[in-house]
This record gives C-alpha cells, structure tokens and sequence, in this order.
C-alpha cells in the first residue's frame, strides 16, 4: 500500500454515533455495546432472555437490527460493560473486518463502502495488520469508527457505565448474571489462523500499545 497520502485528520468527516450504544431490554438494567468486546456474544444472551427463537433469521435481525429497538441514552439501573485487552481488540477488529468480512459481498459493500469508506480507501479487504494499524493510528481516536476508536473515547461520548467488567473473566460474568438474569455467556469459537498478542513482533504490539494508550486504555 505504501505511504499513506490520504486527508489529514482534521479533514476527515465528523461521524455519527456508530455502533456503540447504551441498551436496556429489561427495567433497572443496561449495558453499553463496545464492538470487539464480546458484544455479539452479550447480544446473544439478551436475545436468549427476550425469548428470541436461536439460531434463525430472527436472532440474526436482532444482533445487527433489533437490539436498536432497545437503546436508551445514557446508563440506567445497574449499568456495566465489556472491555478487553487492547492489542486483541485490534487483532480482533482486523481480521474480523478484513479477513472474514470480506468473503460477504454484502457486508463488504456495506463495511468498505458506507462505514469505512469514509476514509478515503485506507481500508481495504485482505490488508496486511501492519497496513491495518497504520491506518488507524493516522485516523486517531477521535475521528475513529468505533470498532478501532478507543473504548474510553466512547465512553467520555456514550456516558461511563458503572460497573467495567473484563471479557473472558467467568467470575465477572457471574456478577453480570445475578444482577441482569442473563444466562451463560457463549464465545465465539477463536479463528483459525488469527494473530494473538503472543504471536505478533514486539514492534508491532508496542505500536498498538501506545495507539491506545493515548486513549488512556491497556
């Protein structure tokens, strides 16, 4: 790809409120959807709760459509989240998007052409993650979509929820379950072939690690 002669930062279109959200499906609870930290997975456990038949078209409408139906503004009740490690994240936002994605021609249109396709082509399918983080960091957190804009920019934009709780911790998703109702949480199956934090250079995982350290995360 090379050097990145794109618009600069402030040249960048101002974005809507993207993908994260604060939502309540029952009364006194609410969660704020942070992409890439387990919210598919979350997601699934309130369709589960509101009695959405699984698997079906159903389901799918829900995660991607009918959870919209949900959101409120601002946390409510017992309010909490997901967060995770911050190189992950980004590994899992790469692959997930570049690698996986793209296979779907009408994800593909829709990711490239209205979410990310503000960026001036920065992204594009089957770009290497070395090309991948380049580009977010030259986009910057506060021009960023959501799915590589740090979490703790999200919250300053969507409001703090008052409990933060580690993806991947069974313990804390106990205290998630006695205080929502929700039942077991069920991961996504890891991708064959997907880098980890203990599979990339030290150089590359130090580059995302101050990317989000700027958003004071990690």
């Amino acid at each position: 790809m090379g050097e990145l002669r794109r618009k600069p930062v402030t040249e960048l279109p101002q974005l809507p409120r993207d993908s994260s959200k604060f939502v309540s499906w029952k009364e006194g609870v609410s969660y704020l959807v942070l992409p890439k930290c387990g919210c598919g997975s979350v997601r699934r456990s309130i369709a589960v709760a509101l009695g959405i038949p699984i698997p079906g078209q159903k389901l799918k409408h829900f995660l991607y459509h009918g959870i919209n139906d949900y959101k409120v503004d601002g946390p409510v009740g017992y309010s909490f989240t997901l967060i995770r490690d911050p190189v992950e994240r980004c590994l899992s936002a790469w692959w997930d998007k570049t690698k996986v994605q793209h296979n779907n021609f009408r994800r593909t249109k829709f990711l490239y052409g209205t979410i990310w396709g503000r960026y001036n082509g920065l992204f594009y399918p089957n770009m290497p993650i070395e090309e991948y983080v380049k580009a977010i960091v030259h986009i910057g957190h506060e021009a960023g979509e959501d799915h590589f804009r740090g979490y703790s920019q999200i919250m300053k934009r969507e409001g703090r929820p008052e409990h933060i709780y580690e993806l991947g911790n069974p313990d804390h998703w106990e205290e998630i379950r006695q205080n929502t109702g929700l039942g077991p949480m069920k991961r996504a199956n890891a991708r064959p072939g997907r880098p980890t934090v203990k599979t990339i250079s030290a150089g590359l995982r130090k580059q995302i690690e101050k990317f989000y350290a700027e958003a004071r995360e990690g």
